[in-house]
Parts: C-alpha cells; sequence; structure tokens
C-alpha cells in the first residue's frame, strides 16, 4: 500500500499541454520499469536502457494505462473525467501522496507546478486516448462494481480483521451473487486498489487485514484455532479498547 501522505518537495515546474515523451524523461530508469511492470508492457520491464526504455514505452503506454482503468473504481474514474474534460490540466488537486503517486507511477499524469499552481497534468497522448475510453462520460458498470467489491472488502476487514483470499471471494460472492466470470478477477480489482488509499493490506501469504491490525498472521492463528465468531470478537474487542485509549 502506498504509504506516501503529502507531495512535500515534488512539485517541480512542468508544461502544459506536455508530450507523453517529455513527461517520461525526467524519471529515473528504475521508475520506468515499475510503470512498464504496474501496466504490464512486458517487453519493457526489464530494459536497462534509460533512452530504450523511453523509445519502447511512448508509443504504447497510453493504451495499455486505458486497459488498466478496467480494475478501477469511481474515485479515480472520477479523475480522469476530470483531467480529460480539463484537457489534462487539474489545478489544486488532492495533495495526498496516494492519488498523485499513483497516477504518477503509471505514467498517467504527474504532480508539478504550472505556472505557480500546484496541478496534475496528464500527458496529450493520454488525454486523447482517454477521451475515447466507452463511458468516460458516466460511470461504467464494471467501475460501479469494482467499487462495491473494494467497500465490501474494507467492511469485511473492518468486522473480521483479516481474512484469506478464498473464504474473502466466497463472501463477496455470497454478498454480490456475481462469481469469478462475471468481470475481471476481483482479486486483481483489490490488489490494485492497495496503492490508491485502500484501508487494507495484503501480506505475501495472500492474507487480507484491515489497516489496524498489527499482527495479521497472528490474527490468523485465533482464527483458525477458536473459530469464525471468536475472530470477530477478538477483533471488535480489541477495535473497542483501542477506541478507549
Amino acid at each position: 500500500m502506498a504509504d506516501h501522505m503529502k507531495l512535500d518537495g515534488e512539485w517541480p515546474a512542468l508544461d502544459w499541454p506536455q508530450a507523453l515523451k517529455d513527461a517520461l524523461m525526467p524519471q529515473t530508469r528504475e521508475s520506468l520499469q515499475r510503470m512498464a511492470r504496474l501496466l504490464r508492457i512486458y517487453d519493457w520491464e526489464n530494459e536497462k536502457d534509460k533512452d530504450a526504455l523511453i523509445d519502447g514505452l511512448a508509443p504504447v503506454l497510453a493504451d495499455y494505462a486505458a486497459e488498466s482503468t478496467a480494475l478501477w473504481d469511481e474515485e479515480r474514474w472520477a479523475l480522469i473525467r476530470r483531467l480529460v474534460k480539463n484537457n489534462g490540466l487539474m489545478a489544486e488537486p488532492p495533495q495526498s501522496g496516494p492519488v498523485a503517486y499513483y497516477l504518477a507511477e503509471r505514467g498517467i499524469a504527474f504532480p508539478g507546478e504550472v505556472k505557480g499552481k500546484k496541478s496534475l497534468v496528464m500527458p496529450t497522448e493520454l488525454v486523447e486516448r482517454f477521451a475515447k475510453l466507452e463511458g468516460l462520460s458516466g460511470t461504467p458498470a464494471q467501475v460501479k462494481r469494482n467499487t462495491e467489491h473494494i467497500k465490501l472488502t474494507q467492511g469485511l476487514l473492518y468486522y473480521y480483521g483479516i481474512l484469506e483470499e478464498p473464504e474473502l471471494e466466497a463472501r463477496l460472492i455470497a454478498l454480490t451473487g456475481e462469481t469469478p466470470e462475471d468481470g475481471p478477477d476481483m482479486f486483481e480489482v483489490l490488489v490494485d486498489a492497495l496503492d490508491f488509499r485502500a484501508m487494507y493490506d495484503l501480506d505475501e501469504d495472500g492474507l487480507f487485514a484491515n489497516l489496524d491490525v498489527e499482527e495479521p498472521q497472528e490474527l490468523l492463528r485465533i482464527q483458525q484455532a477458536r473459530g469464525e465468531s471468536a475472530v470477530s470478537r477478538v477483533y471488535q474487542g480489541r477495535t473497542a479498547q483501542s477506541g478507549r485509549t
């Protein structure tokens, strides 16, 4: 999960409008490789030459970024609508780190100052590509579905504290009446949201946890030893206790 909270000192002067290649030039090789990895541009994720990496990403990044919106929720979709409507410029954007870092790490929009004002700038190629997205004038059903999955996951984890992937999937299916075949893999949606202010975390063992749970694996052992109802009581008791301190 993104742990950046503020963008202190990270507002370089930017031109607007800005070409994608110009936006990529100041980035480090490592950040460009991460960009390729996050957008699943696998042909370029291991390229070590920065110039070659930029030349490889520039022609295809907009299409891959547009495809990535299949995993988005309503908040991210609204940001893109606003950026496209304003031809790639968002003056006085949200200054919480996860918003800008999420977009910048994927090459979608970059934080900076335009004429002395803090802004997010979307490269021209991205504006043109996102403008062609189906349903941009409203909120597509898939985006609404993703939003529901994320909110339900946050609610379940607030109650139970932790859930392993198979159990979380079963509970989401029971609550929504959907099956995994109804759209993008729901766990791809949940994992992608980790970098965008999701109120849960995920460890390498596939254990989802509410952010207030300090030791998810310990709570899992309690769940396995005492059963689900005991886990909910333990976690609620812990939450109530923390609220009194």
